[in-house]
Formats: C-alpha cells, sequence, structure tokens
C-alpha cells in the first residue's frame, strides 16, 4: 500500500500526466451549466434505449435476447421504428457492430433473413430496396463465433487490438453489441474485481469509437427459480454489481405471471410470450414494460397493453382477493402469497403493494406484535367494515 506521506515529485508529475487536463479550475467552473441549458438526451431508440456508454440486456437462455438486439441494431441500421411502431421511433440512423460469440454464420444467416421479412412486411418495392441498402451499409456482424476471441483477462490484449483495428474502419457507429459476456471474459463473472477491469475495458473502446455499447448476458440461476425474490430486476443480472452499476441502461427479459396473460386475454401458450423491462435507467422517469410474442424462427412482435409501467405488469386484483381472503394478514405472508401465486419477484409484489395503497384499495395499519404491519381491504362489503382502518 502506498504511503500518502511520502508523494514523491514523480508521483506527482504521473497525476498530473493523467488529471492536469480535468483539475483545472477553469474545468471545475460551472457557469456552463448554469448559464446554459442542457442538452437534450439523446437516444439510440426513442422512449426505449438511451444513447450512453454502457447497457445491459439480461435474460435467460432461450429467451431471445440475441434475436432482440438484432432487431435493436436493425432499427437503429435503417431508421425504422422497433417493432414497426413509430412510439419506438430511430432519432438518428447509423452504423450498428454485432459481435455474437454464440452464433455461427448459418445462424446468423437465418435469423437476419427471418427478421429481414418482418422489418420489411407490408412496405413497397423501393422502400423494401432502401431498406436492404442500409443494411448493407450499416449493420456489420463479423464472424466471430468459434475463433479464440476473447477481450479479458490478459490474453485477450490480442482481440483487443484486433477489434480496435477493426472498428477503426468504421465512421460513426452508434451501437456495439458484445453478445454473450460470459464467452467474452474468462474470469468468475460474479468476480467483482474481474469484471470491473472488464467494464474499465468497454470504456476504453467506448471512449476510442465513441459508440454506445450493449452488453448482453445471462440471468443468474437463482433468479430463473419460480417464487425467486429477484426474477426479472436488477438482482437478476449474471455478474458482479459493478455491472449493473456501470450501466445507465440495465433491461431484462423475463416470463410473464399467468395471471397477467390472462388479464391480457393471452390464453394460449405462457411459453410464447416474454417480458421486456426496464428495470435501470437513471434518466427516464418511465421504466418501460413490453410484452413480445416469439413468433416462428425466434421473430418477436410486441403485444400492446398500453406501454404498462414495471408496476401494472401484475394487477391488484391479485393482491386485493389475497386480503379479502385474509384481512389483517402480515407484510411478509402477504408478499410470499402473492410472489407464489403470480410467479412474481419481491420487488414487483412490493410494487403492487404501494400501488393499491396509493389507490386506497388497502389499508395499513400496525399489529400487536414486533411492530408488525396488516393489511385490509378498503371496499364497501359489510363483512370487512370493522376491520377498516381509515
Amino acid at each position: 500500500m502506498k504511503n500518502y506521506n511520502n508523494i514523491s515529485d514523480d508521483d506527482i508529475d504521473e497525476i498530473d500526466d493523467r488529471l492536469s487536463e480535468s483539475l483545472t479550475p477553469e474545468k471545475a467552473d460551472i457557469s456552463n451549466y448554469l448559464d446554459n441549458p442542457p442538452p437534450e438526451e439523446e437516444y439510440l431508440i426513442h422512449n426505449l434505449l438511451i444513447s450512453c456508454w454502457l447497457l445491459t440486456l439480461s435474460a435467460p437462455g432461450g429467451f431471445s435476447k440475441s434475436f432482440l438486439a438484432l432487431m435493436f441494431a436493425e432499427a437503429i441500421a435503417t431508421g425504422v421504428p422497433l417493432f414497426g411502431n413509430s412510439f419506438f421511433s430511430i432519432p438518428k440512423k447509423g452504423k450498428v457492430v454485432f459481435l455474437t460469440m454464440e452464433e455461427d454464420t448459418s445462424d446468423i444467416h437465418r435469423r437476419l433473413w427471418q427478421s429481414v421479412k418482418l422489418l420489411t412486411a407490408g412496405k413497397s418495392k423501393e422502400e423494401v430496396k432502401e431498406i436492404r441498402k442500409l443494411l448493407k451499409r450499416n449493420l456489420k456482424i463479423p464472424p466471430i463465433a468459434g475463433t479464440p476471441f476473447t477481450l479479458f483477462p490478459d490474453e485477450g490484449k490480442r482481440s483487443f487490438f484486433a477489434l480496435i483495428r477493426f472498428l477503426k474502419k468504421y465512421s460513426d457507429i452508434r451501437l456495439l453489441i458484445l453478445d454473450p459476456m460470459n464467452l467474452l471474459m474468462t474470469e468468475d463473472l460474479c468476480d467483482n474485481s474481474a469484471v470491473s477491469k472488464f467494464v474499465q475495458l468497454l470504456k476504453k473502446i467506448h471512449n476510442f469509437t465513441g459508440a454506445s455499447i450493449l452488453i448482453l448476458t445471462h440471468s443468474n440461476k437463482q433468479s430463473m427459480q419460480k417464487n425467486s425474490q429477484s426474477h426479472g430486476d436488477t438482482t437478476s443480472v449474471l455478474g458482479a454489481a459493478s455491472l449493473v452499476n456501470a450501466s445507465r441502461v440495465v433491461m431484462t427479459l423475463s416470463a410473464p405471471s399467468k395471471d397477467f396473460l390472462n388479464k391480457q386475454k393471452l390464453f394460449s401458450c405462457k411459453d410464447k410470450y416474454v417480458l421486456l423491462r426496464t428495470v435501470k435507467c437513471n434518466n427516464m422517469a418511465e421504466k418501460r414494460t413490453l410484452l413480445l410474442e416469439r413468433l416462428e424462427g425466434g421473430i418477436l412482435k410486441d403485444i400492446p397493453i398500453d406501454f404498462a409501467q414495471e408496476g401494472d405488469v401484475y394487477n391488484t386484483d391479485g393482491l386485493l382477493k389475497i386480503i379479502q381472503t385474509n384481512p389483517g394478514i402480515g407484510k411478509m405472508n402477504l408478499l410470499k402469497t402473492y410472489q407464489e401465486e403470480n410467479s412474481a419477484s419481491r420487488s414487483d409484489a412490493e410494487t403492487i403493494l404501494n400501488e393499491a395503497i396509493s389507490k386506497k384499495m388497502v389499508t395499513c395499519k400496525r399489529g400487536s406484535r414486533n411492530n408488525s404491519h396488516e393489511y385490509y381491504p378498503i371496499v364497501p362489503d359489510k363483512e370487512f367494515q370493522n376491520s377498516r382502518n381509515v
């Protein structure tokens, strides 16, 4: 450990070399921040993907995260709104580089062929011609699956410099997609120190290219259990906390509950649907949740649910029914029962409970033991009038 009571002139010179451009009185002056309006938030995809240096998409295996990332890439490369929905328009089209370690050239060919069918559906011949032209110009997918490509740790230096040389051939790269994280670094993904170093490496790539980087990773095994408290939230992301902390945007794909699908009048196979949830986004007031249907060939189609916010994914009816059946139920038992009946996470259950309270559907009073909380329905039914706590 360095003794900071004995810093040499050489140490000072080294610090000065690295920080002299930032640590100056001129750079520390905040006048510009106060005297001029800030720049508007820049989006890769309106209302969904903010343009920022690091984004993370997490999902269990087989949930179409690679296909979704390909659809992101095609939308940004062509300017065609994601899912054909003008709500998810593209403010600025540009180049996208997709590095996939899992898909060989045959897999890429099939997926691209299927997704372009959806992208060009209903378009005129001239529009289709223009879309294909833009894809050829702006979407780059180098065939690296099966090669010794790895970015971290030390043995990945050759891959890192090879990637930099490749990216240098293109200008205006809007998005770099890396899929999946566990094949791009050979260290333990739960090792916070190793993941921090990997994230620093990604930052160097961003500084060199100016591109946003979308890293695809799997969900951890615990979150995939039916009643896991981390199902579909930030704690479900496979990787140390430093990955989530560094990412400005974190999205997850998870399975919707049967109760939710029934409410949407979707009674077909539950495995056909996935929820795309924005579980972290520093500058977006509304964290969006989208319901996606998986079609033949892996294509994803959005199902209108009024672009429900995270708390609307599971309805309050199920929670209210539990309380009506068990007036005075404690918080822990209430949340646990809701999780079990709806395959929901702990955070989902708490969100729904808070929503029910804010809508004055339930009320809470302090219990007689251990400062516990008891919950009662607020309904006109006389059966519950004596237990109301208005």
